[in-house]
């Protein structure tokens, strides 16, 4: 199981790293490809591709690298200009 939960990962990176919109994991295509590498690998809808997969490599990643350096960033600064109110 966690093997498959490996190449699911790896699957949504390459759609990261080639901005594959999400909804191309409702394609035919792409499903007939992921069963013909590996059969037992059900490639998830949009929704469960967004909420489960998606938002856990984002949390795993953010308490990995991130949260380090923010705990270790003893002050911040936060500039804005007027280009940013156009309202």
């Amino acid at each position: 199981m966690k093997f498959l939960k490996k190449k699911l990962e790896h699957l949504v990176l390459f759609m990261i790293a080639w901005f594959f919109p999400l909804n191309t994991c409702e394609n035919v295509w792409m499903r007939r490809m992921t069963l013909k590498f590996d059969p037992k690998l059900l490639f998830p809808f949009q929704r469960t591709l967004f909420k489960d997969i998606l938002l856990a490599m984002v949390a795993h990643c953010l308490d990995l690298h991130m949260q380090l350096q923010f705990d270790a960033t003893p002050t911040t600064t936060t500039t804005f200009d007027l280009w940013m109110n156009r309202g």
